[in-house]
């Protein structure tokens, strides 16, 4: 096992804090080729299961599309699925997966002219044609999850009472063979203009809705709570484990011939052994006979970023971030978790399979429903300090302010927590929630009508279509208004 452990993560409450994955989905597709230069706030890339399942090539004769051109769907049998009654037939399932096919090829062969024209690096281009890519590797699949999503939000948008004319299909249209002439002689290898159009004045709608959406969560003054937030995180376990709390540490480790990589391979009785933990020795020795623990951290740090064999938490001063025993080498979470220390104290050198490894000591804190019940008590204590208990007990960047995440507009916040915010008193505590990364205490700490901050507005652009779509998605399915076909893929 790596002696040396990953950090755990999470902003709280703030959607665009914590990283929102948005949907992604035919909209992305109009954004890159068609509605581009109109629509702002569009841009999506693809995700990171997406970015490491396929590499996109610019050479024509490879590819995901190259691989699946001569396939044929079959169009005749029941529908795909089916949207608040309305059906996706097979029919109009095959012409969206061959636009996807056409979509991919097209800007792959656009990208390849300007390499060839040195208008766009190789680079750039790749990263270009990654979301293509992807959708077109798994078309048949991504085809049935757009259309039920253009069917969704093009019902959704005529409830808004927003419609897609034939002459705004047009003005696209003509908009696309104006900057490329041989488009619909291109298209027309793929798929007839009748099933593009269609295609087509389905995403216009859906991108106007977008619009629509976005511009009323981002202008003038709307109602925002100012929030405070306690956040505690727990360390993953392994499988099946028990958490039994965390601790924080500091390591400098002395691999055999400097070589932390290769170590575990070395024979043990290899001279190399001897001098690592030699090394250690000293550094433990020099480190244990300085009295004050603040210089004594301050000196540790720095031996680990100038001797520590293992690199990446050297660099950052040996600091291991928070970890359970599960996360250590066995030798590590022995000694680390057999006894009580204090903030400061020298530990080892402590042999492992990487070489010997100097410990300092920085914190212990309990198991995680041990700190939430704590923390459950102190705020139901007369005149609990909020504040206090975050800057003393909370794990969010916050937490040196009191937990102040400051004001927070409609559809900022977590879908989970959003509802029992706009509802609370000021003064009202919420939680104990569970969020993906961690277990929340809110307060709110007042409420007013104000106006966006530019940070505000800038996360919203990007975020606020999909905290408004998303339920009425989840709640489409649970309802029983979309199906899909057993046999779709």
């Amino acid at each position: 096992m790596h002696p040396s452990a990953g950090r755990s993560g999470g902003r709280g409450v703030l959607r665009s804090r914590n990283g929102l994955r948005g949907l992604r989905g035919p909209l992305t597709l109009l954004c890159l080729l068609v509605l581009a230069p109109t629509l702002a706030g569009c841009g999506a890339s693809p995700s990171r299961t997406a970015r490491e399942s396929i590499a996109p090539t610019l050479d024509p004769s490879r590819g995901p599309a190259a691989s699946l051109r001569g396939g044929s769907l079959q169009v005749d049998g029941p529908p795909v699925a089916t949207v608040d009654g309305t059906a996706i037939t097979r029919q109009e399932w095959a012409d969206r997966v061959k636009l996807i096919r056409y979509r991919y090829d097209r800007e792959r062969t656009r990208l390849q002219a300007q390499v060839a024209a040195g208008e766009v690096n190789e680079q750039t281009a790749q990263e270009r044609l990654m979301g293509l890519a992807s959708n077109a590797a798994d078309a048949e699949s991504v085809a049935i999850e757009e259309l039920i999503d253009l069917a969704l939000q093009g019902r959704l948008a005529r409830e808004q009472q927003l419609a897609i004319t034939p002459a705004d299909v047009d003005a696209a249209l003509a908009a696309e063979v104006r900057g490329d002439p041989a488009f619909l002689s291109e298209l027309a290898r793929s798929l007839d203009e009748t099933a593009y159009r269609r295609n087509l004045e389905a995403e216009m709608l859906a991108a106007k809705l977008r619009t629509e959406i976005v511009d009323r969560a981002t202008a003038g003054t709307v109602d925002q709570l100012r929030v405070s937030e306690i956040l505690l995180q727990g360390v993953e376990e392994n499988e099946g484990g028990t958490d039994r709390g965390a601790i924080r540490a500091s390591h400098i480790v002395y691999s055999p011939k400097d070589d932390w990589e290769n170590a575990p391979g070395l024979p043990l009785d290899d001279p190399a052994w001897v001098e690592a933990q030699t090394q250690a020795e000293a550094s433990a020795d020099t480190l244990k006979a300085i009295t004050d623990p603040v210089a004594r951290s301050q000196r540790f740090a720095e031996l680990a970023r100038t001797e520590s064999d293992e690199a990446m938490t050297g660099a950052e001063g040996g600091d291991l971030g928070w970890v359970s025993p599960d996360q250590l080498a066995p030798e590590m979470a022995d000694a680390l978790f057999a006894v009580p220390y204090e903030v400061g104290d020298i530990i080892g050198p402590v042999p492992t399979e990487f070489g010997a490894s100097v410990l300092l000591y920085v914190d212990r804190r309990s198991p995680l429903a041990e700190r939430v019940a704590s923390v459950q008590a102190r705020l139901a204590e007369p005149d609990a300090d909020f504040a206090a208990i975050a800057k003393a007990e909370s794990d969010g960047e916050e937490a040196a302010r009191g937990g102040d995440l400051g004001w927070i507009a409609p559809f900022e916040a977590d879908p989970a927590v959003e509802d029992a915010l706009r509802t609370a008193s000021v003064g009202q505590v919420i939680g104990p929630l569970t969020l993906d990364d961690g277990v929340h205490f809110y307060r709110v700490e007042g409420r007013e009508t104000r106006s966006l901050g530019p940070e505000q507005r800038e996360s919203l652009v990007e975020t606020a279509f999909d905290a408004w779509y998303q339920p009425k998605r989840e709640a489409a399915f649970a309802q029983g208004l979309v199906t899909i076909a057993d046999d779709a893929p």
